[in-house]
């Protein structure tokens, strides 16, 4: 048994789901921390998992003890702290902390960070007599739901590695407000907004990737399986609007004289369409849908006012004629939604998010959206035949093929359509 000198528990028992022999299993291990602060010895019952545990997993593992080893790096440090200032450097070196493990143990970080910089200025005592009141009265207050406010320009920018790890750490909030079965506080609402979605970082889902290797096998930790599997397939068609684009088009919509009503994005992402909405608009009723689960369920924190979906377009049941406007940016690809009412006329999915939103406009109603150049660009004039028999095309406008490469890291030609019905 290894001695024990730091400031820490002098043993955890931890969980680690794996699987041996190809067979789901739960490992049980424990963890010391060693006397040198270089890392974690592990106990098992059977000597034998190394050789039972597959490649794969064991790299995992590595990963999951590589957080815990920087997590008690600073654990340590904030718990010894003697003084305000000595804890101020600790933080400073936390903010230019740099490990792609750091985003798995931020939370706990800053709890500590917090913990000990009420301690000491004099605040544990109060703060605790007021946590014990609230426990035993039941008057804890719960954080108020508001919608969240866009107000940085530069919103989805950054390096590839910046975009995964504002990603991880909007992943990891959300399933703790999920957790606390809680709303956003509004700084919690900004680190959530910072959420980018997959597009451009199709490296970090392969294996192959030598320079995203400890990004690739974060993801395994951070998703479930499912969320995954839906990450990956999003890689092509993931990507967001910058807060320049979409001020322009709600300033169209002004000048074409809507002042509230009915307000619908159909394909909404984090909803980075409801962030930006002027505040002579904020009497209009939101209404988005989502398929993806991790973006539906950060828009819902971020936007608690919003009626929100997390589903496919085709299966939502709005009614035609209902919304007022309609705004957003619409998946583009070259494949089609399985939707009854509209199978007949083979729409490829941007046109068929076009026509779904249109019929859903009523008389009067406008849209802002935009869509892939394919649409006015293809020589078979089907798709521009059904939508000009159900709306006027009051303008257009061709984006730039850069106007989503520092959000979305693409280059992409697209075209902002403002159909009337």
């Amino acid at each position: 048994m290894i001695q024990n000198i730091c400031p820490v528990p002098e043993q955890e028992i931890h969980d680690f789901d794996c699987k041996v022999k190809g067979e789901v299993n739960r490992l049980q291990y424990t963890l010391e921390y060693h006397d040198d602060g270089e890392g974690f010895t592990i106990h098992t019952e059977k000597d034998d998992i190394w050789n039972r545990m597959s490649t794969q997993e064991l790299e995992r593992l590595d990963v999951k003890l590589g957080q815990e080893v920087l997590y008690y790096h600073y654990h340590n440090k904030t718990v010894n702290a003697d003084t305000l200032d000595e804890l101020r450097e600790i933080r400073e070196e936390i903010m230019e902390e740099e490990s792609s493990y750091f985003t798995a143990i931020s939370q706990r970080v800053w709890t500590d960070y917090d913990k000990k910089e009420k301690e000491l200025s004099g605040e544990a005592e109060v703060s605790e007599e007021k946590e014990s009141l609230e426990e035993i009265n039941g008057i804890a207050e719960p954080i108020q739901a508001t919608n969240f406010r866009i107000t940085d320009d530069e919103l989805g920018q950054g390096t590839p590695k910046e975009k995964f790890r504002a990603n991880i750490m909007a992943i990891q909030l959300l399933k703790k407000c999920e957790d606390e079965n809680r709303n956003a506080t509004s700084e919690e609402q900004k680190i959530l907004s910072r959420y980018v979605g997959w597009g451009g970082l199709a490296d970090a889902f392969d294996e192959t990737k030598a320079a995203w290797e400890t990004e690739y096998l974060e993801l395994k930790t951070v998703l479930t399986p499912e969320e995954y599997a839906a990450a990956r397939a999003s890689t092509l068609n993931a990507h967001y609007t910058q807060p320049i684009v979409i001020e322009s088009m709600y300033q169209v919509l002004e000048n074409l004289g809507f002042t509230k009503g009915n307000i619908l994005e159909p394909s909404m992402g984090v909803g980075n369409f409801f962030g930006m909405l002027p505040e002579n608009l904020n009497q209009s009723k939101l209404y988005g849908v989502e398929l993806d689960s991790i973006s539906g369920r950060i828009a819902k924190l971020l936007y608690p006012d919003a009626n929100i979906q997390i589903k496919g377009f085709e299966k939502t049941d709005y009614p035609n004629d209902f919304f007022d406007v309609a705004i957003g940016n619409v998946p583009f690809g070259a494949y089609k939604v399985n939707d009854r009412q509209y199978d007949r006329y083979n729409f490829m999915i941007h046109d068929y998010f076009l026509a779904k939103t249109i019929d859903q406009l009523r008389p009067g109603g406008v849209a802002a959206l935009i869509t892939t150049k394919g649409t006015m660009d293809k020589a078979s004039p089907e798709v521009r035949k059904y939508l000009a028999e159900r709306a006027d095309l009051l303008g257009a406008i061709r984006l730039p093929n850069t106007a989503f490469k520092a959000n979305a890291g693409t280059e992409v030609s697209a075209d902002i359509l403002f159909p009337e019905a």
